[in-house]
């Protein structure tokens, strides 16, 4: 019985190893395959960010795919979802690789496919970016977002994804929106630094606020604006305390110009509420940031105390608060 069991045991074991080798020649990971890639912009020969291709852009994307198994029934796929270059074909295969068949090999098609054999293929994939990829028309406003594209896929026979090359695409307005927004932190950063007084610093802090949101709207040009009107502003007089009156006279321009870049883009934001969904928690902390700012202005002039309460009780009414 016991020897029964064993020679059970020796053909189920022989009969096991074959399986797993096959299943080994076809194992490789998924998101290995392609071992270094580069984007360059092929009109200035500049190498481009993944994180910040140009809308429109005209790219060479340099490709290494290293294949440490061999599967000769295995097909892979390489494709690409860019328009046709402006100039030559999509291909280029850079040295020679076994698993392509020159017979049928054609580089100007979206995909080129080779067999699964041992070896290193270097290859050039050439594209477009669409101009307006980013951009999308509702009501007669434009919106800007940025685009998560793959642009170039490695699949199997089956359209199992093994590998991509993935981009986030912005064009001029997300680009100067993102250099703007930078600048602005940079200078909250410098005003903290220099002890400028927290209600003014809250209130600059809400712009930024503002613009962002804006600018995650897709209200691109929108934000841009808000931060435009931020560094005029950034002109005014912003003493470092309010402990006496000739300060607080001072602190009170500073103020003023804040309260209106916040009421103007409020304003707007919410007018546009119909066509645009818009959070409006964000107008919500302003009014707190009013309501401290009122309770800083009663100790200094009653005057700009009732005309913060004034701008204070529109944006409730702008959110039905």
């Amino acid at each position: 019985m016991k020897r029964g069991m064993l020679a059970i045991l020796v053909v189920s074991l022989l009969l096991l190893v074959p399986i797993l080798s096959i299943t080994q020649v076809k194992a490789q990971t998924t998101g290995n395959w392609i071992t270094t890639s580069a984007i360059t912009d092929r009109n200035t020969g500049q190498a481009l960010d993944p994180n910040g291709i140009p809308a429109g852009a005209d790219l060479e994307i340099s490709i290494t795919i290293q294949v440490t198994t061999s599967s000769p029934s295995t097909t892979l796929k390489l494709s690409t979802s860019m328009d046709h270059p402006s100039q030559g074909n999509y291909w280029e295969i850079h040295g020679s690789y076994g698993g392509i068949d020159t017979s049928t090999y054609n580089p100007n098609t979206q995909s080129v496919s080779f067999k699964q054999t041992i070896g290193t293929l270097t290859i050039s994939c050439f594209g477009k970016i669409k101009q307006d990829i980013t951009q999308t028309v509702i009501s007669g406003i434009t919106f800007d977002k940025a685009v998560a594209k793959d642009l170039v896929t490695l699949t199997d026979q089956t359209n199992n994804q093994l590998d991509k090359i993935s981009v986030n695409i912005v064009d001029a307005a997300i680009t100067d929106f993102s250099n703007k927004l930078a600048s602005a932190r940079a200078e909250y950063q410098t005003l903290s630094d220099q002890a400028i007084d927290q209600a003014y610093l809250n209130l600059y802090q809400t712009v930024i606020n503002q613009a962002t949101s804006q600018a995650n709207s897709g209200l691109v040009d929108s934000a841009i604006g808000t931060l435009d009107q931020l560094s005029q502003a950034e002109s005014a007089a912003a003493p470092s305390t309010t402990s006496t009156p000739i300060e607080a006279t001072l602190f009170l321009p500073a103020v003023i110009v804040l309260v209106i870049i916040v009421v103007l883009v409020a304003f707007l934001m919410v007018k546009a509420r119909g066509k645009v969904s818009y959070d409006k928690l964000v107008i919500e902390d302003q009014i707190k940031d009013l309501e401290g700012l009122t309770l800083r202005a009663s100790k200094v002039d009653r005057n700009l105390t009732v005309s913060l309460e004034s701008i204070k009780d529109r944006l409730k009414n702008l959110v039905e608060v």
